[in-house]
């Protein structure tokens, strides 16, 4: 029995799937970064899983839905009465894209967000975090993927 609830295509699941994660605040310079890396996962079809929840996430999104790859988007919310975007609902009807939750509650919250991201993080093959705030939910969030073995990397990495 699957414990998630989704629209769409669930067979995208089994692409190998990049995590992308990115915290609310983040330094123009990083964002140019992000931006060009969106761009060459777009370019390379990579599947991109994420909360596309920042604004940074958002707009990587929108690089991605400009390309042919499978994307999956996880909302920090349940499913029931979500709003998709009409640019979405018609991937969703293209079978590339595929919205996918676990969480049961109606509201977003910090709790949410985090528990979503070690969803996204169990979901992945491997992570990439274009920046995240210390001590905040992306860092828990890499660590927790490290316990699991799972690649985590960066930009510093790179």
């Amino acid at each position: 029995m699957k414990n998630y609830s989704y629209i769409g295509n669930d067979e995208i699941l089994k692409n190998h799937k990049l995590a992308f994660f990115c915290s609310q605040k983040c330094p123009p310079d990083i964002i140019l970064k992000i931006y060009d890396k969106a761009k060459e996962w777009r370019e390379n079809k990579v599947c991109v899983i994420s909360g596309f929840h920042t604004p940074v996430e958002k707009d990587v999104l929108h690089y991605l839905l400009k390309g042919e790859q499978p994307v999956i988007i996880c909302p920090a919310r349940s499913l029931d009465d979500y709003r998709i975007d009409v640019d979405i609902k018609e991937e969703i009807n293209n079978g590339r894209v595929l919205v996918i939750s676990k969480l049961q509650n109606r509201r977003i919250s910090k709790k949410y967000s985090n528990e979503r991201n070690l969803f996204i993080a169990d979901l992945a093959d491997e992570i990439f975090i274009g920046y995240s705030e210390p001590g905040g939910t992306v860092e828990k969030t890499c660590e927790y993927a490290r316990t699991m073995n799972k690649k985590v990397y960066s930009f510093s990495y790179l």
